[in-house]
């Protein structure tokens, strides 16, 4: 039977109740709460606000393995932003963050403002999606400016005004006939026959 007002779970003896925070459980019509009397979703977890939220988590996940004593924990804290952080068990070092502002880090806590994704290491790069020219072609609708890398051709490529273009290697070039050698054989020889035709490409 599903209960229509907010009852307190263990009322006599509330679990997790102490001056650090209150950690009482709610139930209202099936949507549970943890220091929260009147939930409003399936889970609704509300945080003592005299804590000092980038110091504490909302939420930790912990594993532990019993025979080697080896602690993975997982904490995911919120004060504006959203942290996640890991330890083994200690540190706890921040792994990702989800601003406010809709930005997400990766590898550093302080987002540039004019980023909508930021990464930072020193040991690990971008790897976008890797297509065939197939499955390349067979993109649905695809924005401008979508970057994908092209197995076939060994090379970037990008979606622009209804059709793909690779990004060439400059050694890729080595046999083609760039404007500057144009310049310098093709014109330079026209101008040196005498030919009325002298205007040259720049």
């Amino acid at each position: 039977m599903l209960l229509t007002s907010s009852q307190l779970f263990g009322q006599s003896s509330p679990i997790g109740k102490g001056t650090a925070f209150t950690g009482d459980l709610y139930h209202n019509g099936g949507y549970f709460g943890i220091g929260e009397t009147a939930p409003q979703t399936k889970l609704h977890i509300t945080a003592d606000h005299n804590l000092n939220l980038d110091q504490f988590p909302i939420i930790r996940l912990e594993n532990i393995y019993p025979k080697s004593e080896f602690e993975n924990i997982w904490d995911i804290r919120n004060h504006e932003n959203l942290y996640f952080d890991f330890g083994e068990p200690a540190p706890i070092n921040t792994k990702m963050v989800l601003t406010k502002d809709g930005q997400l880090a990766l590898g550093t806590e302080t987002p540039h403002v004019s980023s909508i994704l930021h990464l930072d290491a020193t040991n690990k790069g971008l790897l976008i999606p890797k297509l065939t020219n197939v499955e390349m072609n067979a993109i649905s609708t695809p924005a401008n400016g979508l970057l994908i890398y092209n197995k076939d051709r060994d090379a970037f490529a990008f979606y622009e005004s209804g059709s793909w273009h690779t990004i060439t290697k400059t050694e890729d070039l080595d046999n083609y006939l760039t404007i500057t050698d144009f310049n310098n054989t093709v014109v330079a020889g026209i101008e040196n026959s005498g030919s009325p035709y002298k205007t040259a490409l720049v």
